[in-house]
């Protein structure tokens, strides 16, 4: 009987901690590496999991302008544009807010480059500053905005 209990009480832990989110630097880290991953291999939908339905995001000075099937339109573009996708990903911030628990604000600073061949023929650097939520168990970008 006493075996029992071990056995059930051992189960209930592991289901959950399996229920349990991931902190938010590391959710949202390893989404960002999936997402800079399915960008490198032109996977609209790879990044577009990511997003939430109600996605936004733009330049600076059209923040906003893009919703979850304008970002599908324009990385699309660059997808036919350039058969070669380089993305680097650096200098991650994630900060959670204080206020709610399952969102988080992330910058980072990011380098595009697009090529026909091996040799990129465009670059560009960009600040990036997104938010996150925790959404059917994972944490998806809401907002992004690039300068």
């Amino acid at each position: 009987m006493e075996f029992k209990r071990i056995i059930s009480a051992g189960v209930l832990a592991m289901s959950l901690m399996a229920c349990e989110r991931p902190a938010p630097e590391v959710g949202i880290r390893d989404a960002i590496t999936d997402i800079e991953q399915a960008i490198s291999a032109r996977d609209n939908a790879g990044v577009r999991e990511h997003l939430t339905d109600d996605f936004q995001g733009g330049p600076g000075d059209a923040a906003g302008s893009l919703d979850k099937r304008g970002a599908q339109r324009m990385l699309a573009g660059y997808f036919l544009r350039y058969k070669n996708i380089g993305v680097v990903v650096t200098a991650i911030t994630v900060e959670p807010l204080a206020h709610d628990p399952e969102q988080a604000w992330s910058e980072a600073s990011v380098v595009l480059t697009g090529a026909e061949g091996l040799i990129p023929e465009t670059g560009r650097a960009y600040s990036v500053r997104g938010l996150w939520q925790f959404r059917d168990g994972a944490w998806r970008l809401a907002q992004l905005g690039w300068e």
